[in-house]
């Protein structure tokens, strides 16, 4: 994890601390990536993690599920820290922004039912 401190962003900031992450899919001369889907440029680590990932399901079989789950809370801890919510409770990992406006929408539609007072 890389410590970015409490002030602002500034370019400079931005090229000297999160750029470097970024490096394998940055394509020279083009450092803006605008592409409208929930993905974005992968962190140059991703194929560590994701080899990591596939070693525990070799190694562990079903009880890599441990090691999973085990990165998914730290994951909503670091996300709740970041956007400052209560909790990692507060944080619902979905596969992207349309699921999770989905899912949204069905848990009010639940919790309020059209013509349930």
């Amino acid at each position: 994890m890389i410590d970015i401190g409490a002030g602002a962003l500034s370019e400079a900031l931005i090229a000297q601390s999160i750029r470097p992450l970024f490096s394998r899919a940055l394509a020279p001369g083009c450092p803006v990536y605008l592409a409208n889907h929930s993905l974005g440029r992968p962190p140059d680590r991703t194929a560590t993690d994701v080899q990591r990932a596939l070693d525990a399901w070799y190694r562990d079989m079903g009880e890599a599920w441990d090691e999973w789950l085990g990165a998914r809370e730290r994951f909503r801890a670091l996300t709740a820290q970041l956007v400052g919510a209560p909790g990692a409770g507060s944080i619902v990992p979905t596969q992207g922004a349309g699921a999770g406006c989905f899912l949204v929408l069905v848990m009010r539609m639940c919790m309020n039912p059209p013509g349930v007072r």
